[in-house]
């Protein structure tokens, strides 16, 4: 996997791509694909945590990409995992089918007109990542939200997309990922790991526009075997793999720790294409604590 490293970059307005949430400055010329998206799940019994790794293609990739990811409350810590990470995990099903880096989060509200919708927290800076947190605080707040995404070069989202996680106290990360110049026609960016307070695990595909396409590997780790169906939500389980921090998975052993349990490995393909639809989804795919112990 190619490193992603931190660049200097001009600060431009970003455009869509064809896949509508990964953003890219307006002067890029070539095509950027997304492909797989990738995310590692577990709750630690007060926080959820997840590791999301996105993989794309281009012949010339620009200088920056961006995102925007909802979240149900302030996340309280973010780091970067070593790109092996997913390799390990991947690993762990091949017969079934640099050191971290973090920093914690501190909030600082912004006064003035027309931010009383919301809440800006401090910038948080990783080594590929810069991520800026805007923590709802009213229902109501979709217009205000959308104005800054514009005022601060992000597209807007369409306010139906929005409502499902548009609640007081969700929070919403306006991530920029930077990219020095690959070799490569492919680059999985660094799996991010995010930390955050829930009652339960949730993955916000929702938060999509209609016009993007994309595949997804859902990995979940419970105490207990996962039996749910996600096949309305176009998610099939592949397979679950017993997990007991024997294997050679150093950067899986030091997230999950020293815990006994199982890994659960769920697809989707072809999301958003041949009548699998986002839209039509009535909730996020979820695991509760019942479900996970």
């Amino acid at each position: 996997m190619k490193t992603i490293l931190l660049v200097t970059t001009a600060f431009v307005f970003l455009s869509q791509s064809a896949l509508a949430c990964l953003h890219f400055p307006n002067t890029y010329q070539s095509r950027l694909q997304e492909g797989l998206q990738e995310v590692f799940m577990f709750h630690d019994g007060k926080n959820a945590h997840m590791v999301v790794r996105t993989n794309l293609e281009s012949k010339k990739f620009p200088t920056e990409v961006a995102w925007v990811l909802p979240f149900p409350s302030l996340p309280s810590k973010y780091e970067e995992m070593n790109g092996v990470f997913f390799t390990e995990v991947k690993s762990l099903f091949a017969d079934a089918d640099d050191a971290v880096k973090s920093l914690q989060s501190k909030g600082r509200a912004m006064g003035g007109a027309g931010n009383e919708g919301f809440k800006i927290h401090d910038t948080v800076v990783l080594d590929s990542y810069k991520i800026q947190p805007i923590e709802i605080l009213n229902a109501g707040a979709g217009n205000e939200f959308n104005a800054w995404l514009k005022e601060n070069k992000f597209n807007p989202m369409p306010l139906e997309n929005q409502r499902y996680y548009l609640k007081k106290g969700a929070v919403f990360l306006a991530i920029r990922m930077n990219l020095n110049k690959p070799t490569t026609d492919n680059l999985a960016s660094k799996p991010l790991h995010i930390v955050y307070p829930a009652d339960k695990l949730s993955m916000p595909i929702k938060f999509t526009h209609d016009t993007r396409e994309f595949d997804l590997d859902l990995y979940v780790f419970s105490k207990k075997k996962l039996d749910k169906d996600l096949s309305a939500m176009y998610l099939k389980q592949k397979g679950t793999v017993l997990y007991e921090n024997k294997r050679n998975t150093p950067f899986l052993d030091s997230l999950i720790g020293k815990q006994k349990g199982y890994i659960s490995k769920y697809e989707g393909y072809g999301l958003n294409k041949n009548g699998q639809l986002i839209n039509k989804l009535a909730t996020d795919p979820e695991f509760t604590i019942k479900d996970l112990n």
